[in-house]
């Protein structure tokens, strides 16, 4: 497993699914460093904003990648659409 997470809220289970099998293709992260959450498969971690989120019934898109593949992966999320739930506030939802 790698080091360094980076998460996406997306509006739909099918983007969230469509993002990650593009990040798998481009940037060779194998599945297992890739989940899916909603609300039925989401395991909560400390301080995080995916349970408002999914809560609220989007999908969240989690990647574990090297510290050099961080930022693209990131940039490719944003690119995509997703929500960055890292800056994301409650009062913004």
């Amino acid at each position: 497993m790698r080091a360094n997470t980076v998460k996406g809220f997306f509006g739909t289970l099918a983007r969230a699914e469509h993002v990650k099998s593009k990040i798998a293709i481009l940037k060779k992260i194998p599945a297992i460093d890739m989940h899916v959450y909603n609300q039925a498969g989401f395991q909560p971690s400390s301080g995080s904003l995916c349970p408002e989120g999914i809560r609220r019934g989007g999908p969240v898109l989690e990647v574990q990648a090297d510290e050099g593949q961080i930022n693209t992966i990131a940039n490719l999320l944003e690119q995509s659409g997703a929500e960055d739930i890292s800056v994301l506030t409650a009062a913004e939802w």
